[in-house]
């Protein structure tokens, strides 16, 4: 947990505690494997460079077979076309039964193993 100090207004100060997890660099995995029932992030969704990430409801996701998507918390990714870190919602995949599949995921590809 990271605590940040905030003034605000006439000298009161205002302690807002962030979880490290949410300031996190969201990780894309190219492969993984899980058992079923199992979870990881596998990849963050941005917006436009430097902007929030779109809300989960607009989150454009494969449809996929063995598993479940699940909204993650909001943190940073690095993007090529933004030229270094952006914010992202993590996206994270659970397994549900056993299997392989594989994915395109914002453009990138994707294999998950349930095992």
């Amino acid at each position: 947990m990271i605590s940040r100090l905030k003034f605000v207004g006439a000298g009161a100060l205002v302690v807002l505690a962030v979880s490290a997890v949410s300031a996190a660099e969201i990780p894309y995995r190219k492969s993984v494997e899980l058992g079923v029932g199992e979870q990881t992030v596998i990849h963050g969704a941005r917006g436009k460079c430097g902007a929030p990430p779109p809300a989960w409801e607009d989150t454009r996701l494969p449809t996929v077979t063995l598993g479940e998507f699940l909204p993650g918390p909001v943190g940073t990714r690095r993007s090529r076309s933004c030229g270094g870190e952006t914010p992202a919602r993590a996206v994270i995949y659970k397994a549900l039964k056993p299997g392989t599949e594989s994915f395109e995921l914002f453009g990138d590809p994707v294999k998950v193993v349930v095992r």
